[in-house]
């Protein structure tokens, strides 16, 4: 006769039969690591597409240096190529180009774009970390468009990581329970 602690062994042992000749690998309860695999390759995936500058955007390259080493941050190639589109609706206010149309106006890092805070003394006051940040944001989001100041909406870049590129850029209404509500992979998916 047959103890109970046998018939769990050979069913465990006929489980493991089972997912070795369906799979080819043995099951050992790793679903959180293929979970994690699965994820990892999808951010890579990500990064690539990110990476990728098939059409970089005309915008100077010491331009590019200036945003960045005030914010700390690299820019991701679309945010080049958004302030590039708002430039051909309205070149004297690039920044202003969708307030007319949807309630939008490029902030943050757009300031510096627009020449609001040239290369001075003054701009070095700034602490660019918190320029345009909410109260109730984290640091992990980066405001780069307002809209309704009564409910306190705006978009931004969220960012896992501070050295990489944005994961997806995301909107929050302050007045409204300060939600990040993810909206897009970059700006032109995001503004709709």
């Amino acid at each position: 006769m047959t103890s109970q602690g046998e018939l769990g062994n050979s069913y465990s042992h006929k489980r493991q039969d089972v997912a070795m000749a369906t799979t080819g690998t043995r099951m050992t309860g790793g679903r959180k690591q293929r979970r994690h695999a699965e994820a990892q390759k999808q951010g890579e995936k990500i990064k690539e597409v990110k990476n990728v500058q098939a059409s970089k955007a005309d915008v100077p390259e010491y331009v590019r240096q200036e945003v960045e080493s005030c914010y700390r941050l690299k820019m991701p190639e679309d945010f080049y190529h958004f302030w590039k589109f708002c430039e051909e609706l309205e070149p004297d206010k690039p920044c202003d180009a969708l307030k007319s149309s949807i309630g939008l106006q490029l902030v943050g890092p757009y300031d510096i774009l627009s020449g609001r805070y040239k290369n001075t003394n003054k701009s070095k006051d700034i602490n660019f970390n918190l320029h345009w940040r909410f109260f109730y944001d984290p640091p992990e989001f980066q405001t780069i468009i307002t809209g309704d100041s009564k409910t306190q909406y705006h978009m931004g870049y969220f960012r896992d990581i501070p050295d990489q590129l944005p994961v997806w850029v995301g909107e929050t209404e302050t007045q409204k329970g300060c939600t990040i509500y993810q909206v897009g992979d970059n700006i032109f998916a995001a503004v709709k």
